[in-house]
């Protein structure tokens, strides 16, 4: 029999003639775990396995993996409108407007998941949102950039939408290329605090949060010199999470603490938006 052209780097294991099934499976084998230490090697053709069908099990799964990403997130704990992880009708999770999770850091871009990955379905990019869902229907607006109105004033917020935020374009988070003392920065800037909110303490709380504890970024100064750099929400990917302790947005961190809540705030690291 003739010997078949070899695709791997290393040819000596493709020089044995192919004479049976077993034989041939082996080599393949072989090949291809070599191939696995050789950086652009491609161990050329695989054997298939069955496709995965669709059962009512795997359909009911991907539902409950769905219901979390609808969520509306609260400040604290003890501050949302409904149990915490309650029902969400996927069929109007874009109209959600009673809290029922409590992951929304003192800083953040979006409320719930769908802010930013909602076009054309859960998971891709940003897309346009009714801005007074908890109007009757009648009275919808025409879907909108989230940012303008529904986000940076939901629950009583008081953020300033910045300049480059318009009602009809794109969703964008924003990053300094460069700090105060010019090193290079690159980290992306929240655009809107939890200030103002009704849901930064719970009802048996005392405590205030305002501008001097908790300022938003001055983009305008930022923007006019040339310092800002624009990001558009991507395809939803493993390494997005909401916050980490300790970091800018997480209700742990020291510049934040004015605005956390004594008790409110057990809270667990949970996916970002």
């Amino acid at each position: 029999m003739g010997r078949r052209p070899c695709p791997f780097a290393h040819r000596s294991l493709c020089q044995l003639p192919w004479r049976s099934n077993s034989l041939s499976i082996d080599v393949e084998y072989a090949a291809a775990n070599r191939c696995r230490a050789t950086r652009g090697c491609d161990p050329g053709r695989r054997r298939r396995s069955a496709p995965v069908r669709a059962d009512a099990h795997r359909t009911a799964d991907v539902q409950r993996g769905f219901a979390p990403r609808y969520q509306l997130e609260a400040v604290c704990d003890d501050c949302t409108d409904r149990t915490l992880g309650a029902h969400v009708d996927l069929a109007q999770a874009n109209l959600v407007t009673q809290t029922n999770s409590s992951g929304l850091g003192t800083r953040f871009n979006g409320d719930q998941c769908t802010v930013c990955h909602n076009h054309p379905a859960l998971g891709g990019s940003g897309g346009f949102m009714v801005p007074n869902p908890q109007d009757p229907p009648a009275r919808y607006q025409p879907p909108e950039n989230p940012d303008v109105n529904l986000i940076p004033h939901r629950k009583g917020g008081t953020n300033y939408v910045p300049s480059f935020i318009t009602r009809f374009g794109p969703i964008r988070e924003v990053r300094f290329a460069l700090k105060p003392d010019g090193r290079p920065d690159g980290g992306v800037h929240q655009l809107f605090t939890v200030v103002g909110r009704s849901d930064i303490f719970a009802p048996w709380q005392s405590g205030s949060c305002t501008t001097l504890d908790l300022a938003q970024p001055d983009f305008e100064t930022e923007n006019r010199k040339g310092n800002l750099r624009f990001e558009f929400p991507a395809a939803l990917r493993a390494r997005h999470s909401r916050w980490h302790p300790g970091s800018r947005d997480s209700p742990t961190s020291r510049g934040n603490r004015p605005c956390q809540g004594a008790a409110g705030h057990r809270r667990h690291p949970q996916p970002q938006r």
